[in-house]
């Protein structure tokens, strides 16, 4: 292992500085953790300037020094650094043997880590009893942003062992950051007259905890009767709050942590995520959550009384329209004594309500008149899209969509029956009023229904004038070709005529443009 003078040279200093600094000044390593900075810059400056006369040949002149680079003074500076650190925050001992310049360069990092960071000046309230547990379960976590005197994260406080692991078994290597180190091997406990006595910084920093830790439950009256004994000693009162809160079961905070949430459970109106059932089964949960905790106690506790799930059940429920049915439920001794029956009533009870409320939502409905007679008339809530698509006469093919309203302000004008049936936009037929939409309305179905009538009766009409006209051709044929045949040869008798024995040919209605026989 090198000697005090040797670590100084691979440090950067030369032999005469490092001798002045060992010998002439009498400064050793274990000296370092009660130094400050300015106090290493004091060093340098005497070993540059020590003052006094030498004598050179036959003459006294002033002693000149030696000279120390700022790099060499910088070391210095970090090793002072370093021997706080080892000392007052993973109490360690530092050799000669690990004073190198690898060491300084990764210490110079973390001293401005330490350098750069902020104490949290916030404190998070620990109003109720979920809060607390909460708390508790990642205490750790919580108080490593609160920083000690010497630096330390204030979660050293409350480790298990109050000494640490021995070093020689615990290296550096076992843990995964320097943080981790100084949380596991800060010290509480220094021998004093071979009495294990707590460390001015301990003391100091478990001082400061039990003042946040009061700070944190100002309105939490069940944690302050819990700490009022303590009111100097964090680490005891984290203690104490770990006893009462989390007992010696996990259970227990897991039944504290259901009862609160099934206080604060609330139910104001049916909603697409979060509806009545929702509300009943989360009540039901909890429930389970409690009486399995009972079970699982030494010794066990009976189950919730079901008094009480319907008394929190009904706490719950903040519904107005729900007033009437919440004092059935408590003028019922069956209902109030049984959670299934209540809940089961109730469920009852608001499917009746939301079937009659989306009744009247999906009846579609035009603008609303104005009682001022404007026109800013409220607009309705309209029915489902109309998709179907529809061909007008003149071959444009358009898509008939929701000309319901959609809850915006219609226009609302009064008076005007004058309704044109051609494509109206969505915003256009918005401000129609009801009695013009119905207008629009008759004129398109009944365009269509007369258009409908047209065209069975053009084609009963076609068809029977095509009947008439081929039977009558016929006869008339049949009467030339008679003629022919009788004029050759006189012995055949003639054909009647189509208009023998009074019978008038068939009267043809001939479509336009025929040409008429």
């Amino acid at each position: 292992m090198p000697t005090w003078i040797q670590t100084l040279q691979n440090i950067g200093f030369s032999l005469d500085a490092a001798s002045h600094i060992a010998t002439g000044q009498n400064i050793q390593l274990e000296d370092f953790v009660d130094l400050d900075e300015v106090d290493i810059t004091v060093i340098c400056n005497a070993v540059r300037k020590p003052g006094g006369e030498i004598i050179r040949g036959t003459r006294r002149i002033p002693n000149p020094g030696t000279s120390v680079s700022a790099l060499a003074e910088k070391r210095l500076k970090l090793l002072r650094f370093m021997v706080k650190h080892y000392s007052y925050q993973i109490n360690r001992t530092l050799t000669n043997d690990l004073i190198t310049k690898e060491n300084l360069s990764s210490m110079s990092e973390f001293k401005k880590i330490e350098e750069s960071y902020k104490d949290s000046e916030s404190v998070v309230p620990i109003n109720t009893t979920t809060e607390m547990v909460e708390f508790l379960n990642n205490v750790d976590d919580k108080l490593f942003t609160y920083r000690g005197c010497k630096g330390a994260p204030l979660s050293y406080l409350i480790r298990k062992n109050i000494v640490p692991v021995a070093e020689n078994i615990d290296p550096p290597t076992n843990y995964s950051t320097v943080q981790e180190q100084i949380v596991a091997r800060a010290p509480h406990v220094s021998l004093v007259n071979g009495i294990l006595t707590n460390t001015l910084s301990y003391t100091t920093d478990n001082h400061r905890l039990a003042s946040l830790l009061r700070k944190m439950t100002e309105t939490n009256t069940t944690a302050k009767t819990w700490s009022d004994g303590r009111k100097k000693d964090g680490r005891a009162i984290i203690q104490t709050w770990i006893g009462h809160y989390q007992g010696t079961s996990k259970v227990e905070s897991q039944m504290i942590q259901a009862e609160e949430k099934m206080k604060k459970l609330s139910y104001t109106m049916e909603g697409h995520r979060y509806n009545f059932e929702k509300y009943t089964t989360l009540h039901r949960m909890c429930h389970n959550q409690i009486n399995s905790a009972n079970k699982a106690l030494t010794p066990p506790l009976p189950p919730l009384l079901e008094r009480v799930k319907v008394q929190h059940y009904l706490a719950g429920i903040q519904a107005p329209g729900m007033t009437a049915a919440m004092a059935a439920v408590r003028a019922s001794v069956t209902l109030k004594s049984d959670f299934d029956q209540c809940s089961d009533y109730l469920s009852t009870f608001v499917i009746q309500t939301n079937s009659q409320t989306r009744s009247v939502a999906a009846v579609g409905q035009g603008g609303e008149q104005n009682p001022n007679n404007t026109n800013n008339g409220r607009g309705g809530r309209g029915g489902q899209p109309n998709r179907n698509k529809e061909k007008r006469s003149n071959g444009d093919r358009i898509v008939r969509k929701n000309l319901g309203g959609k809850g915006q302000g219609g226009r609302y004008k009064r008076g005007s029956t004058n309704i044109e049936d051609r494509y109206y936009t969505v915003a256009e037929y918005n401000k129609l009023s009801k009695e013009q939409k119905q207008i629009l309305y008759d004129k398109r179905h009944g365009t269509k229904k007369v258009r409908f009538e047209d065209q069975i009766r053009a084609a009963s009409t076609t068809k029977s004038n095509q009947t008439s006209e081929i039977s009558y051709i016929a006869s008339l044929v049949r009467n030339d070709i008679s003629q022919r045949m009788q004029q050759q040869n006189p012995t055949i008798p003639p054909t009647p005529q189509p208009n023998s024995n009074n019978v008038e040919p068939p009267k043809i209605t001939y479509p336009s443009g025929w040409p008429k026989f």
